[in-house]
């Protein structure tokens, strides 16, 4: 019974991380082009957009797609709603939150949208705690850079978190 209970949880701990990537790509989806908050997220959730992921191998030269976890879509629809509705209250905290190295303005698209999904799911999810947050928002971040973007992330989501979660 317990190794039964244990898959569950472990599934669905990975739909949520599925969520959490889901939900930055969707804000950058929304802010590349403009696309309506209702729509994108039903895009994602039917699996319009999303689901799958480009695979190359470069051994054998070739690319297949491969399906991704299934994600939960309550997490990914609070998320990004949440996000998208206080986009410039959940900016301004990233700003402040910013050393002089990285200013705001200077960093890619990709990586705000990460951060601004970190954001609101600190500010709105106040079910999980900020440790765990913070680190599922460091593996999103791992998905796209191996350098110090991921120490970047960390120390604005836990500065963030001190702020939002008193």
């Amino acid at each position: 019974m317990a190794e039964g209970k244990k898959k569950f949880v472990s599934d669905k701990f990975r739909k949520y991380g599925a969520a959490r990537l889901a939900a930055s790509q969707a804000l950058y989806l929304m802010e590349c082009d403009n696309t309506p908050l209702d729509k994108v997220i039903l895009d994602f959730l039917d699996e319009k957009i999303g689901g799958e992921a480009l695979i190359d191998n470069i051994e054998e030269e070739t690319e297949e797609y491969a399906k991704l976890i299934e994600m939960d879509g309550d997490l990914f629809a609070r998320i990004v709603r949440f996000a998208s509705k206080n986009k410039d209250q959940g900016e301004e905290l990233i700003r402040n939150s910013l050393s002089s190295e990285w200013p705001f303005d200077r960093l890619e698209l990709t990586l705000k949208s990460i951060m601004r999904a970190g954001v609101a799911e600190l500010c709105e999810n106040k079910f999980t705690d900020s440790k765990v947050i913070i680190s599922e928002y460091i593996d999103v971040t791992a998905a796209f850079y191996v350098g110090p973007e991921l120490k970047l992330v960390n120390a604005v989501l836990d500065k963030i978190a001190k702020v939002v979660r008193v």
